[in-house]
């Protein structure tokens, strides 16, 4: 087994958090948790990917709901929080069926098309809108399972987008002219409704209402993916997540990670998964645990930065039992992680797989009383400290 820690330079703001382990949101199984800090934002851009390490590449892995809460009053009086929408993949047109029973609001639903464009952008196009489900019920329902309709028009297998919001909001266009252009016009409230404009959500209207605690129930068509790119990553906390196996894909693959000149190991890792690490000020120590002694072999590199523009700090790998790799990790930073199996450079047969377990544990510093980094603990550190009392 190789642990080896490449380079580590971290600088941290003045009076940071001591440490911030996040609620991992169940990413290991079939119900889905937009977790304790509203990470599911209102865009393509910020929307939360529902991406899991458990997934395989060629199934994905089952999802039966999403929760999460919407619409919340802060201390200023004004409502935050009113719109979250998650990234979702769609396995099956015909399957397809999400509704928001059992929420405790007055929910709306919306789906749009994600588009990528040829300058990398990110679109989110509409597709279809719900309110109420009938005239006895304020939860709402989007399904393509009628089998003398198509009800959602353009609804294709691939990533989309799912917008949970209160029964007031609509989404908009950017501005063209004067005023932005909603997206749907509520004739109906029951009513399955298609876009009564084309163009991509860019804001939305009438989302300013207090929401609550809601449920996406997932009746078909959707499943959880891997995330095989920086960019897909999901957010980890501290937990043991099961890993799935992965596919064999053609040698030379643009996705492969190659550690001879990151760590010195002669090797390659075989299309990797990617999560990112909601890291603490502390000591993170990053485990892979095949489930069966010698049918794997497996390899990591911990990465800071940012997609396109990474700089690997620390590598291990695991071989027969686990590998395990431990490093100080700082609020102040961002941490990407590939992991996989490993191909030897000197074979040209593909890796063995196998399922098994990441762990992932953080132990948190002291606080560092020296705030004014003179040396010495004294009256000034006390100053600068209440100084930011409060801020």
């Amino acid at each position: 087994m190789t642990n080896r820690i490449i380079r580590l330079t971290l600088t941290c703001a003045f009076l940071a958090a001591p440490s911030c382990l996040a609620d991992d949101g169940d990413l290991a199984g079939p119900i889905w948790g937009e977790g304790s800090t509203d990470k599911a934002g209102a865009s393509s851009q910020s929307a939360m990917r529902t991406k899991s390490v458990a997934a395989s590449d060629s199934s994905g892995s089952t999802v039966t709901s999403i929760s999460g809460s919407t619409g919340t009053s802060s201390l200023t009086g004004t409502t935050t929080d009113t719109v979250d929408m998650y990234e979702i993949y769609v396995s099956s047109t015909t399957a397809f069926d999400v509704n928001t029973n059992g929420s405790s609001f007055n929910t709306r639903l919306f789906l749009f098309k994600k588009v990528v464009n040829a300058d990398g952008s990110i679109d989110a196009i509409p597709l279809a809108a719900n309110d109420n489900v009938s005239t006895l019920a304020n939860w709402s329902r989007l399904h393509n399972t009628s089998s003398t309709a198509v009800l959602i028009p353009g609804l294709t297998v691939g990533p989309h987008y799912l917008a949970v919001t209160n029964n007031a909001a609509v989404p908009t266009t950017c501005p063209r002219s004067v005023a932005a252009t909603p997206l749907f016009s509520f004739t109906s409230t029951t009513a399955i409704l298609l876009p009564s404009d084309s163009g991509e959500q860019c804001d939305w209207s009438g989302a300013s209402t207090v929401g609550g605690a809601y449920t996406i129930n997932i009746v078909g068509g959707v499943l959880l993916t891997r995330p095989d790119t920086c960019s897909d990553a999901p957010l980890l906390g501290e937990g043991t997540y099961a890993y799935s196996t992965v596919s064999n894909l053609a040698e030379g693959s643009e996705n492969n990670i190659g550690l001879n000149n990151i760590c010195g190991v002669p090797a390659a890792i075989r299309s990797p998964t990617w999560f990112r690490l909601d890291a603490c000020t502390g000591t993170t120590t990053i485990r892979v645990q095949p489930s069966t002694s010698g049918t794997a072999t497996y390899g990591f590199v911990v990465y800071t930065g940012s997609c396109g523009a990474l700089t690997p700090i620390g590598c291990s790998d695991a071989s027969g039992t686990a590998g395990e790799l431990s490093l100080a990790t700082s609020d102040c930073e961002t941490y990407f992680v590939a992991y996989g199996p490993l191909k030897p450079n000197s074979s040209s047969q593909s890796p063995v797989v196998g399922p098994g377990t990441l762990i992932i544990a953080c132990t948190p510093s002291a606080p560092d009383a020296d705030i004014n980094g003179d040396g010495t603990i004294d009256g000034t550190d006390l100053a600068l400290l209440l100084s930011q009392w409060g801020n």
